[in-house]
């Protein structure tokens, strides 16, 4: 995958990959947060090796030692799958910035109001819209915003859709239709 070339795409094909998951937009910061995930992995890894090590020597008799076994099972099945799923978002992974006005975008800050159809519930909050890493790893870098990534339902409705005050959105989730008011652009 050539990224540098992906992100002289039009805006549109680039919000297709990311929509069918052929590559993962992040913000710079997001990137750097990527990183240090994969590198608290590795630095886990490395703490249950040396674990395991303490377990057998703590208690010789590997086959009745259930610490071993487990520290084991750790590092051979879950940590390298987790670590090579992080290594896999790594690679797809692609800074991007999105600066279109007229539209819901990578990187948009808004306020809305977003409730269910069925209740009468009202709350305005701001949001942003951003990808997977930052909504899993990085919430608490965007103080007094919602992230929002952009694979989750709700991002999935918004993006590429109308951002001007007062435009509303209906978008369907799992748990029901959501309404979506616009009631402040942050540009």
């Amino acid at each position: 995958m050539d990224k540098e070339r992906i992100v002289e795409m039009p805006a549109d094909q680039i919000r297709e990959l990311a929509l069918s998951g052929d590559i993962i937009l992040v913000t710079d910061v997001g990137a750097a947060a990527l990183e240090q995930v994969i590198e608290n992995k590795k630095a886990e890894i490395a703490a249950e090796q040396r674990a395991m090590g303490q377990a057998a020597a703590d208690d010789p008799d590997l086959p009745e030692n259930t610490t071993f076994k487990e520290i084991k099972t750790r590092l051979q099945f879950e940590l390298p799958r987790q670590l090579n799923e992080l290594r896999e978002k790594q690679d797809k992974a692609i800074v991007y910035s999105e600066a279109n006005t007229s539209q819901i975008g990578f990187g948009t800050v808004f306020e809305a109001d977003m409730y269910y159809l069925d209740v009468d519930e009202k709350e305005s909050e701001r949001f942003i819209l951003l990808g997977p890493v930052e909504a899993m790893y990085m919430k608490d870098q965007f103080p007094g915003l919602v992230v929002i990534s952009y694979l989750s339902p709700i991002g999935r409705g918004l993006w590429g859709k109308a951002y001007h005050d007062q435009a509303t959105h209906q978008i369907e989730t799992p748990s029901g239709n959501i309404k979506c008011v616009i009631k402040r652009r942050d540009v």
